[in-house]
């Protein structure tokens, strides 16, 4: 075969335009599989002027009369001559001889571009002689085009028919431009045949785009992008991964180079910009169209699954498609999309899988934008419209889970929009009243919703179940009001009545010491169990407190008592230096209601959204929501230990005699060894090659199950009270874990850049010299910062920026310390004169400053 970098030229018969090509080294042209040598260089550039136009047949006889006088040699008064001083004459001494008639019909090509410079056979007076026309050659492989093999030789022009039949066959080719059929009439026009790539790279579409701007003619480069954006099986030949050893054979969407993808796209709408007569964003998108109808049509059996995939594949790339006004274009893709067979949409998965994270992103960002645009326009309600949005979301979600190293994040799939603004009551009745699988309601994907909307999804089936609990409270209060009124007693009226108050308060009320603070919540929860679904407030009694629970009493209760339950001297939790996660401690003598208050406290802080310092790993809020565990799970947990198993499954020696092990684990509880059996007589069973991964299961099923199952189960019992329901499997763990802790992202400059002012200006002298006193403070610094505003040092799901910190003047300058509304986030702040007070009043406040009062 041979390698073109670039080539220009039309067949159709027309006027013949300017043309441009690069060829590189051929080898094995013609039948005779002869090297033509080093590589031929041509640049072809015959230009029309207002005089004279020639045709294609001039240029024809052109190349003809050069052939013949390279192959031949030129003649005088019907004699050839015996030697020629034209070196591109076959009886110059000093020609360089092509090697093969393949070659030699490329430097004609070449020597015609420049007229009749170098013509020797034919005096400059004379007409051009009609020469028979070049030796047809066959090539080494059939051409792929049906429309080469099918058509009439004397129907064909010189040059489509020279180079349909030449090297270049592998490559390029006359093609019909791609047939249009008319929505309301079964004609179909074609248009003329154009020479054009079967298929494109990186390389060759830059050398087709510089080929226009040199000559000014776009005729091969568009025609190059109809055919082979509108072709399956053109595309699955084009942008292919340079490290494919197979070439350009391989019938595999995987092989598929997106970045070269989106440089050519990038590169097309580029030009297209530039040169808006072109036009060549309505060819990328009417052959885009062309190009959807062949995938889906499921009938067509020449179109390989890999095939539809690999167009599916760039099409979601067009980055056009993320603009405004597209979402009727994504639907129809989509559709397409569900339509099509299960081994296309494996092929699709595979690809998304492998690719890289930020195409990934691409292609959801795509469905995303038009699920969104949808959307709105319903009113934020799910109907058969949107269906196929959710349907490749969510194929494209699983893809990602599958994925280890292009698995896109878990932010790329939520849908901000929706997540605020969807009918959260009425999707939830949806939600509930359906069978599962079957709700029309946008829960039934609960990959597009962000944290902060399944905790007030969690709350919403919180209120439902509350309500249930207000049911029954009046109508118990009902049947002992007639049993009192029919028995005639007064005890059991006035503690229906009683039930009734209870039942029908709305809030959790805690009153509870600072001095006394774990026993009392623990009275106080045990009183009140049936309450632990309403929002919660918290009052501080025996301290002479004033202050109302607006959100920041117990913003700093949860705090104060995390601390408290993670002091060493409970030692109910035990903390890895390496990592910083605090996990439940198997040997606790601690009672089973701490481990319960534990858990119940974990739910409120959920259900009433409040961010804890409790830094879990993971694979506790897998144990939560009763998903499998691995071994990935323990290595979070203890990495040392998970590496060490690791290497047993890895290791190709013998096991037995070299590790010397049996199924026994043991562990140091208060300065003592203890030994456990992993199975029963595990001390008498050796872990050879055969059962090493039972015992890593065992190993690994041991540390995160069985040493500490009682401490866990009044953990999840006290989490299932608050938090138990049929909201909690929306979650995911890492969301799950995001909602108690907060996000990981600290940065100032958001906080900055969303904070408002009252009193104030963003320019004001101490606001300017606060911010610069913030900038400056380490990381504690900076959390006692957030605790004094906001009455907690963990950030919010949404970051700093969603904190909506507001600075107001709180008067002159004076020697009053700055004081903070915690409920409301806002820092009341005097109009200090210098930095320096500025900064030590700051430090005395949040040092010394807790407790709550009424302003």
């Amino acid at each position: 075969g041979c390698c073109a970098e670039a080539m220009a030229l039309r067949g159709d018969g027309g006027p013949s335009p300017s043309a441009a090509f690069m060829v590189g080294r051929c080898s094995g042209g013609g039948s005779s599989g002869e090297n033509t040598g080093d590589v031929l260089t041509a640049a072809i550039s015959t230009t029309t002027s207002a005089s004279s136009t020639p045709t294609h047949d001039h240029f024809a006889r052109l190349v003809r009369c050069y052939h013949h006088q390279l192959v031949h040699g030129c003649e005088k008064n019907g004699h050839r001559q015996s030697s020629c001083s034209n070196i591109f004459c076959r009886r110059c001494d000093r020609s360089r001889r092509p090697a093969t008639p393949a070659a030699a019909a490329l430097l004609a090509m070449q020597l015609a571009t420049v007229g009749r410079k170098h013509l020797c056979c034919v005096a400059s007076n004379e007409p051009l002689p009609d020469l028979p026309p070049l030796p047809t050659q066959p090539t080494a492989e059939p051409t792929a085009n049906p429309v080469a093999s099918s058509s009439a030789s004397g129907q064909q022009s010189f040059l489509w028919r020279m180079l349909s039949t030449s090297p270049f066959a592998a490559l390029f080719g006359a093609t019909p431009s791609p047939a249009i059929k008319s929505a309301t009439s079964e004609q179909t026009s074609t248009r003329p045949k154009e020479l054009c790539l079967r298929f494109l790279t990186w390389p060759l579409l830059q050398e087709a785009i510089e080929s226009y701007q040199q000559t000014g003619d776009a005729s091969f480069l568009t025609a190059s992008l109809r055919h082979v954006l509108s072709s399956p099986r053109a595309l699955s030949l084009s942008f292919r991964r340079p490290d494919d050893g197979s070439s350009f054979t391989v019938d595999s969407s995987d092989s598929l180079c997106t970045a070269d993808v989106a440089r050519a796209f990038q590169a097309i709408y580029a030009l297209d910009r530039e040169r808006p007569s072109l036009r060549l964003g309505d060819v990328v998108n009417s052959a885009l169209r062309t190009l959807l109808q062949a995938v889906s049509d499921v009938h067509d059996e020449s179109i390989s699954p890999a095939e539809r995939a690999c167009s599916l594949a760039v099409v979601f790339l067009n980055p056009t498609l993320l603009e405004a006004g597209r979402a009727s274009q994504v639907r129809l893709i989509c559709n397409i999309l569900c339509s099509l067979n299960a081994a296309t949409k494996s092929c699709f998965s595979s690809w998304l899988s492998r690719c890289p994270p930020e195409d990934l992103c691409q292609c959801v960002d795509v469905v995303q934008n038009a699920l969104t645009a949808s959307a709105r326009a319903r009113g934020w309600s799910l109907d058969d419209e949107l269906m196929p949005f959710l349907h490749v979301l969510q194929l494209m979600q699983s893809a990602s889970e599958a994925s280890a190293e292009s698995a896109a994040p878990l932010e790329a799939f939520y849908n901000e929009p929706l997540s605020v603004n969807m009918r959260f009551k009425d999707e939830y009745q949806l939600w509930r009243a359906a069978p599962k699988g079957n709700a029309k309601s946008f829960l039934e994907w609960p990959f597009l919703l962000n944290p902060a909307a399944k905790a007030r999804i969690l709350r919403i089936d919180a209120f439902y179940q509350m309500s249930n609990v207000f049911q029954n409270a009046y109508v118990h209060q009902a049947w002992l009001l007639e049993s009192q009124r029919l028995g005639q007693d007064p005890l059991r009226a006035a503690g229906a009545d009683r039930t009734l108050r209870r039942a029908t308060n709305p809030y959790l009320l805690l009153e509870v010491r600072r001095s006394h603070l774990i026993a009392d919540t623990l009275a106080q929860i045990a009183l009140k169990l049936n309450d632990l679904k309403k929002p919660l407030k918290v009052k501080y009694v025996g301290g002479g407190e004033q202050g109302l629970d607006l959100g920041g009493i117990q913003k700093e209760f949860f705090q104060l008592i995390v601390t408290a339950i993670l002091d060493p001297v409970h030692a109910m939790f035990v903390s890895d230096s390496t990592n910083n996660y605090v996990w439940i401690n198997g040997t606790s003598f601690e009672s089973l209601r701490e481990f319960e208050l534990v858990g119940i406290l974990l739910g409120l802080a959920i259900y009433n959204g409040i961010i804890l310092d409790l830094n879990f790993p993971p694979v506790l809020y897998k144990k939560l929501l009763g998903l499998p565990l691995t071994l990935s799970d323990l290595a979070q947990l203890d990495p040392t230990l998970a590496n060490s198993l690791l290497e047993l499954r890895k290791f190709d020696g013998d096991v037995e005699n070299v590790f010397c092990m049996t199924f026994q684990v043991s562990t140091s509880v208060f300065g003592t060894v203890q030994v456990h059996d992993l199975k029963k007589g595990g001390s008498e069973i050796p872990v050879t090659n055969e059962n090493r991964e039972e015992f890593i299961q065992l190993y690994t099923q041991y540390i995160l199950v069985d040493s500490i199952q009682r401490q866990f189960d009044a953990f999840h019992k006290g989490f299932l009270l608050v938090a138990g329901g049929p909201a909690l499997r929306l979650f995911r763990p890492d969301e799950l874990a995001m909602v108690v802790c907060g996000s990981r992202e600290v940065d100032f400059s958001e906080l900055e850049h969303t904070a408002t002012y009252d009193g104030f200006t963003s320019q004001a002298p101490v606001v300017l010299w606060l911010w610069q006193y913030v900038h400056a403070l380490d990381a504690a610094g900076k959390a006692k910062f957030l605790r004094f505003v906001s009455g907690s040092d963990r950030v919010p799901i949404k970051g700093l920026g969603s904190l909506a910190l507001v600075i107001q003047r709180n008067g002159g300058d004076c020697e009053r310390l700055p004081t903070a509304y915690t409920c409301f986030s806002r820092l009341l702040l005097p109009e200090y004169a210098t930095r320096e007070k500025l900064c030590s009043r700051m430090d005395l406040a949040m040092a010394y400053g807790h407790g709550f009062g009424l302003a």
